[in-house]
Protein backbone atom coordinates (compact mmCIF):
# COMPACT_ATOMS: atom_id res chain seq x y z
CA UNK A 1 0.00 0.00 0.00
CA UNK A 2 1.61 3.40 -0.98
CA UNK A 3 2.20 5.64 2.11
CA UNK A 4 -0.33 9.23 2.17
CA UNK A 5 2.03 12.38 1.62
CA UNK A 6 4.23 12.64 4.58
CA UNK A 7 3.81 15.92 6.34
CA UNK A 8 6.84 17.46 5.20
CA UNK A 9 5.53 17.19 1.19
CA UNK A 10 3.56 19.78 -0.29
CA UNK A 11 -0.04 19.17 -0.56
CA UNK A 12 -2.77 21.42 -3.25
CA UNK A 13 -3.20 23.73 -0.68
CA UNK A 14 0.50 23.82 0.31
CA UNK A 15 2.74 22.93 3.44
CA UNK A 16 0.27 20.71 5.60
CA UNK A 17 0.78 21.85 9.10
CA UNK A 18 -1.40 18.68 11.04
CA UNK A 19 -2.37 15.63 9.48
CA UNK A 20 -4.85 13.12 11.07
CA UNK A 21 -5.29 9.82 9.94
CA UNK A 22 -8.73 8.94 9.77
CA UNK A 23 -8.51 5.56 8.87
CA UNK A 24 -6.08 3.37 6.43
CA UNK A 25 -5.73 4.74 3.28
CA UNK A 26 -8.12 7.90 4.71
CA UNK A 27 -5.40 11.31 5.24
CA UNK A 28 -6.97 14.42 6.31
CA UNK A 29 -4.13 17.56 5.85
CA UNK A 30 -4.61 20.88 7.43
CA UNK A 31 -2.58 24.19 6.47
CA UNK A 32 -2.76 27.62 7.33
CA UNK A 33 -4.92 28.79 4.38
CA UNK A 34 -6.89 25.25 3.56
CA UNK A 35 -7.20 21.64 3.56
CA UNK A 36 -8.83 18.51 2.99
CA UNK A 37 -8.93 14.46 2.61
CA UNK A 38 -5.75 12.39 0.42
CA UNK A 39 -6.65 9.12 -0.45
CA UNK A 40 -4.57 5.78 -0.87
CA UNK A 41 -4.98 4.34 -4.85
CA UNK A 42 -6.62 1.61 -3.36
CA UNK A 43 -9.37 3.90 -1.37
CA UNK A 44 -9.36 5.65 -4.61
CA UNK A 45 -10.36 2.00 -6.88
CA UNK A 46 -13.10 1.35 -3.73
CA UNK A 47 -14.74 4.89 -4.12
CA UNK A 48 -17.36 5.02 -6.64
CA UNK A 49 -16.86 6.55 -10.29
CA UNK A 50 -19.17 9.28 -9.86
CA UNK A 51 -17.73 10.56 -6.67
CA UNK A 52 -13.97 10.15 -7.68
CA UNK A 53 -15.03 12.96 -9.84
CA UNK A 54 -15.71 15.33 -7.44
CA UNK A 55 -11.57 15.22 -6.97
CA UNK A 56 -10.55 18.58 -6.14
CA UNK A 57 -7.69 18.00 -8.61
CA UNK A 58 -8.83 15.06 -10.56
CA UNK A 59 -6.86 12.51 -8.38
CA UNK A 60 -6.92 11.86 -4.96
CA UNK A 61 -7.48 14.86 -2.82
CA UNK A 62 -10.81 16.33 -1.86
CA UNK A 63 -10.58 19.89 -0.44
CA UNK A 64 -12.60 20.29 2.75
CA UNK A 65 -15.25 23.09 1.30
CA UNK A 66 -16.97 20.91 -1.45
CA UNK A 67 -15.50 17.73 -2.56
CA UNK A 68 -14.81 16.62 1.04
CA UNK A 69 -18.29 14.95 1.19
CA UNK A 70 -17.31 12.33 -1.45
CA UNK A 71 -14.96 10.94 0.77
CA UNK A 72 -17.79 10.87 3.76
CA UNK A 73 -20.64 9.44 1.69
CA UNK A 74 -17.65 6.62 0.25
CA UNK A 75 -16.42 5.35 3.62
CA UNK A 76 -20.04 6.56 5.90
CA UNK A 77 -18.36 3.99 8.61
CA UNK A 78 -15.27 6.45 9.54
CA UNK A 79 -17.34 9.55 10.35
CA UNK A 80 -19.75 10.36 13.04
CA UNK A 81 -23.74 10.76 11.68
CA UNK A 82 -23.68 14.84 11.37
CA UNK A 83 -20.54 14.55 8.82
CA UNK A 84 -22.32 11.74 7.33
CA UNK A 85 -25.32 14.68 6.83
CA UNK A 86 -23.76 17.40 5.94
CA UNK A 87 -21.82 15.75 3.26
CA UNK A 88 -24.69 14.46 1.74
CA UNK A 89 -26.24 17.92 2.08
CA UNK A 90 -23.38 19.34 0.15
CA UNK A 91 -23.04 16.58 -2.65
CA UNK A 92 -26.88 17.50 -3.02
CA UNK A 93 -26.54 21.38 -3.52
CA UNK A 94 -23.13 21.05 -5.24
CA UNK A 95 -22.98 17.92 -7.38
CA UNK A 96 -26.22 15.94 -7.97
CA UNK A 97 -27.51 16.21 -11.17
CA UNK A 98 -24.17 18.23 -12.43
CA UNK A 99 -23.07 14.93 -14.67
CA UNK A 100 -26.81 14.86 -16.60
CA UNK A 101 -26.56 18.13 -17.14
CA UNK A 102 -23.70 17.88 -18.82
CA UNK A 103 -24.74 14.83 -20.50
CA UNK A 104 -27.96 16.79 -21.67
CA UNK A 105 -25.70 19.47 -23.35
CA UNK A 106 -23.48 16.85 -25.19
CA UNK A 107 -26.83 15.39 -26.18
CA UNK A 108 -28.44 18.41 -27.87
CA UNK A 109 -25.58 19.25 -29.73
CA UNK A 110 -24.89 15.66 -31.32
CA UNK A 111 -28.52 16.05 -32.16
CA UNK A 112 -28.00 19.27 -34.53
CA UNK A 113 -24.83 17.56 -36.22
CA UNK A 114 -24.93 16.19 -39.46
CA UNK A 115 -23.19 13.20 -40.70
Amino acid sequence: MTEPISPSKMTPWGQPDSVEQIAEGITFYSTPSHGGFHLSPERMQEMPEHLRRCSYTGDAFFEEDCSFCAVILSFPEFFPEEDRKVAQFTYDAVYAGKVEQVQSVVASADQGRTV
